[in-house]
C-alpha cells in the first residue's frame, strides 16, 4: 500500500483517513506455512503535529495454518494495531 502523504506533510494540523486492504504473499514462520485467505483490512488515520507525521493503523487478517499438534488445517484472524511516528530529522 502506498499512501500519499503529499497533502498533509506541509501543513500542521492537517489529517488524512486511511481505509484500505493489502493481499500479502504467503510466508513461513517457525517452520508453519501462512496463507492469507483474505486480504487484510487496514483502517487509521496519518495527522501532521508540528511537522512530524503520526501513523496509526488498525489491521485485521483471516489466514491458514497448520495445527503443529494434530497436523490439520486450521483457519485463524488477526487483529493488531500499527503506530509509527516519521520526520525528516533524527
Amino acid at each position: 500500500m502506498i499512501l500519499d502523504v503529499s497533502q498533509i506533510i506541509t501543513n500542521d494540523g492537517a489529517s488524512k483517513r486511511i481505509e484500505g486492504t493489502v493481499s500479502p504473499e504467503s510466508f513461513s514462520f517457525n517452520g508453519q506455512d501462512i496463507t492469507f485467505v483474505s486480504p487484510v483490512e487496514i483502517t487509521g488515520d496519518v495527522k501532521n503535529i508540528s511537522g512530524v507525521l503520526y501513523l496509526n493503523l488498525d489491521c485485521r487478517a483471516r489466514f491458514t495454518t497448520q495445527c503443529s499438534r494434530c497436523m490439520e488445517s486450521v483457519s485463524e484472524s488477526m487483529d493488531f494495531s500499527f503506530s509509527e511516528r516519521l520526520s525528516k530529522n533524527a
